[in-house]
């Protein structure tokens, strides 16, 4: 991450914090889980339950679901992970480098020019809803890690 976030600042790449909307429920469920029908939609009789297809916040599953999924949608745009860190993507869009780094739900996407990031954006937008968050300042979900702290 750090050495991504040099390059990036050392070659004036344009980078973008992208965060999405309810991650966690984007996640397909392939274990068979079942919960207990939610007070007030009761259809059935006192034992029925409701077979998950997607994941829900507090399911133990839920997290691996969700970066089973983005891998998923980046693997189909060319993009794959590099072996050090699985949470660091990286491909070309228009013959330009883009990296895609994933912190639980968010991501920083660091490219060449403008246009690459946004093409990367663009691709994204078409199975996640995001919500652009411009030009990092914070990295984590606590926003308490100053960007400027990660390049010393």
């Amino acid at each position: 991450m750090r050495a991504v976030l040099a390059a990036a600042a050392g070659d004036g790449w344009a980078l973008r914090q992208l965060d999405v909307e309810t991650a966690l429920l984007n996640g397909d469920v392939e274990e068979e889980v079942c919960a207990r029908e939610p007070t007030g939609y009761e259809r059935g009789g006192w034992c029925q339950v409701c077979r998950l297809l997607k994941a829900l916040y507090g399911l133990k599953h839920a997290s691996r679901a969700w970066y089973k999924k983005l891998t998923a949608v980046l693997r189909a745009t060319g993009m794959r992970a590099i072996d050090a860190d699985p949470c660091l993507s990286f491909g070309t869009f228009g013959g330009i480098l883009v990296f895609v780094l994933e912190y639980v739900d968010e991501l920083l996407v660091a490219g060449a020019s403008d246009k690459t990031v946004d093409m990367c954006k663009q691709v994204l937008t078409r199975t996640f809803t995001l919500r652009d968050m411009g030009v990092p300042k914070y990295v984590g979900t606590s926003c308490s890690t100053p960007l400027e702290t990660l390049l010393l």
